[in-house]
Formats: structure tokens, sequence, C-alpha cells
């Protein structure tokens, strides 16, 4: 089995969240953590919680998904930490200055697989 340096999850866990729920997201998270060697980096991207708001109206099953999603966005950092074992090394915040108008604008953790 592979074991990766770093993994890459920009912009995908609202998806997930929609598609496969809250399982679906706890799934992805513990995938990649099974996935990194010991030392290994996960780069985290998710989208804000009004970001889900403006998607929930796509579909039905979105709307009925969104009225039971339980670790919103902001509880990210606590499940990865405390129920993975990561630890939390950075938050990466954009120079809000600096960014193009149709830029995304947020934030990104930096988390370590304990070595």
């Amino acid at each position: 089995r592979v074991l990766f340096r770093s993994i890459m999850c920009l912009s995908i866990t609202k998806w997930i969240h929609f598609n496969w729920g809250d399982c679906g997201v706890r799934r992805l998270f513990k995938k990649i953590y099974d996935s990194l060697r010991p030392g290994g980096i996960l780069i985290l991207e998710p989208q804000e919680w009004k970001s889900y708001k403006k998607k929930k109206y796509l579909t039905e099953e979105f709307k009925q998904v969104y009225k039971k999603i339980q670790p919103r966005p902001n509880l990210f950092q606590n499940y990865l930490v405390q129920r993975l074992g990561f630890t939390y090394v950075t938050k990466i915040v954009p120079d809000l200055n600096n960014v193009k108008a149709e830029g995304f604008k947020r934030p990104i953790f930096i988390f370590q697989k304990p070595s």
C-alpha cells in the first residue's frame, strides 16, 4: 500500500457533505489519515457554511441533507485533531487586499499526522 507525504483537499468537502452526508465527510477524513505516512501533511480548504446555504437549493436531496448536517465546516478542525489524532499546524489566511474579486478568499488549514 502506498502512503503519501501530503494530500490536498481543496474545495470539495461541501460536495462530499451534500452527496454522502456527515458519514461521507468523516469517511473522507479517516481515509486521508490512513493514506498519509507518519509525519504526512493534510492541506485542507473547507468551504464556509454560507457557501452551503447557497447550494442547498440545487436539488431536493441537497436541501434534506443540509438540514441534517452536524459537523459544520467550523468543526472540522476539532474532529481532525480530537477524533483522528492530527496535529494542527497552521492556518493560512489570504490577504484580502491582494485577492482578485473572482478568486477564492478562504483560509487553508494545515494538519500533520503524528510521526
